[in-house]
């Protein structure tokens, strides 16, 4: 109880976050009323996807419509899935949070004091600052979006392009629906973006502790310097006994560095193993709604109010992988860095244990360490520049078809126009020969008549 009641405050806005979406994380005692209310937002956020998914595939006809519903259907596909995974994958959430308990990062420096950048002491408590206002300004947007949406309509308009398969055309049901896709787009918000400042925050601790580890064993050479290499015309037994006790000492501190080298290794794994099978299909499921969102984009090319949602949800969707890979990236860095600095150490004539143990530390650094979705894609930089070029690419691809096509109907109706023009024109021209023809027979007709009426 005292050790959830630590990490719970360590990881308080986060925590809170997860429970208002109906995950019980970090709660030792589950009270009957938020179970219902658990299976109330349950039901609220399968349903509301479900019904968006249905009416999708019903109004195929509808460009604007499917546009403006699969904007929403692709982000909320990627949070339905951290939702329904994370539920079943609790426990291996909150062993994380726990060992990540275990660490001390609120007395490392928030900058580095070698590049004068932001450490990853600094990024902890400003990711949840960052991840606050996220929610904020997403909910805001989102909350006048629907407001907006509804003032312009004629009739009334749900959050959601959806379809029930019961009448909601009463009010009392229109409303209590309006309520569930309300809860679903809060549970969303919070779950894709929560998550995501979880996550971050989480690394940042990996990263933080390498880092803190790195300076550590660069110290040991640092203090060791003058007891390391004495004068040796000078050298008494007095400073010899001096020097062993600080080669002591030195092994009590690469000790320590070796243990916590070890327990940051635990740590990371750890973190590898729960989040690993969820990535592969957070992954698939981004780079589809970003060819998806350039999809919706052009199509509503002009609409401002459809444009800005598909722009919205673009950018969140490139903010989420931008997140992962990251983050990712600056984790395998600072472990790669552990090795330099492991390697950097004053070890040449030190004992032959001191010397095994510096080899224990490189050789775990040594194997390169990198977070993986599915184990199959790395979580790196050069995977978040892969899938935006292709999603800018489909982009540009789209927004020169659209181009063609506008050009090829514009000719088209110019071609349309010009033969209408010429037919007229020439309908004019058969007419007056009508009438000319017309006129000419009558007369003619009247001077027979005259010439046989004259005639003896």
């Amino acid at each position: 109880m005292a050790e959830h009641d630590k990490t719970t405050r360590r990881f308080s806005y986060f925590v809170a976050a997860f429970r208002v979406t109906g995950i019980p994380l970090l709660m030792d005692r589950v009270s009957p009323l938020y179970w219902v209310y658990a299976a109330v937002a349950t039901v609220c956020c399968y349903a509301s996807y479900s019904a968006q998914v249905v009416d999708l595939l019903k109004n195929t006809r509808d460009l604007e419509r499917t546009m403006e519903t699969a904007r929403v259907v692709a982000g909320a596909g990627m949070t339905v899935w951290i939702y329904g995974f994370l539920r079943f994958r609790i426990n291996s959430l909150e062993r994380l949070l726990h060992l990540a308990e275990s660490f001390v990062w609120e007395d490392l420096p928030t900058t580095d004091p070698e590049t004068g950048s932001m450490a990853a002491a600094g990024w902890i408590p400003r990711i949840e600052s960052v991840t606050r206002r996220l929610i904020n300004i997403t909910l805001i947007f989102h909350f006048s979006y629907v407001i907006i949406k509804r003032a312009v309509s004629s009739k009334p308009q749900l959050s959601y392009n959806t379809w029930y398969p019961f009448d909601i055309s009463s009010t009392i049901v229109f409303e209590l629906v309006n309520i569930s896709q309300l809860l679903a787009a809060l549970i969303y918000t919070l779950m894709l973006l929560g998550f995501n400042g979880l996550y971050a925050t989480l690394v940042c601790i990996a990263c933080s502790q390498l880092q803190k580890l790195r300076a550590n064993l660069l110290d040991i050479r640092q203090k060791q310097d003058t007891a390391e290499h004495p004068d040796p015309g000078a050298e008494t037994g007095h400073e010899e006994r001096q020097k062993v006790h600080a080669f002591y000492h030195m092994q009590d501190q690469l000790n320590d560095c070796v243990r916590h080298h070890q327990q940051i290794l635990s740590y990371i794994r750890a973190m590898e193993e729960t989040f690993s099978p969820m990535m592969v299909v957070i992954f698939l499921l981004d780079l589809a709604s970003l060819c998806l969102g350039s999809f919706s984009i052009v199509t509503s090319w002009g609409n401002y109010v459809q444009m800005s949602q598909g722009i919205v949800t673009y950018g969140l969707l490139l903010l989420v992988l931008a997140i992962y890979c990251w983050f990712g990236y600056e984790l395998s860095y600072q472990a790669e860095n552990v090795r330099d600095a492991a390697w950097g150490c004053d070890w040449v004539g030190t004992p032959v244990s001191f010397q095994k143990s510096i080899r224990l530390i490189i050789s775990s650094a040594n194997k390169e360490f990198t977070l993986t979705a599915g184990k199959i894609v790395p979580v790196t930089i050069s995977t978040l520049v892969t899938m935006v070029n292709q999603s800018v690419s489909y982009f540009m691809f789209l927004l020169e078809v659209k181009k063609n096509i506008e050009h090829t109907w514009e000719v088209i109706r110019l071609q349309m126009e010009a033969t209408a023009s010429i037919m007229k024109g020439s309908c004019e021209h058969v007419g007056e020969a009508v009438v000319n023809d017309q006129q000419w027979v009558t007369v003619h007709l009247g001077v027979g008549r005259w010439y046989n009426n004259s005639s003896p």
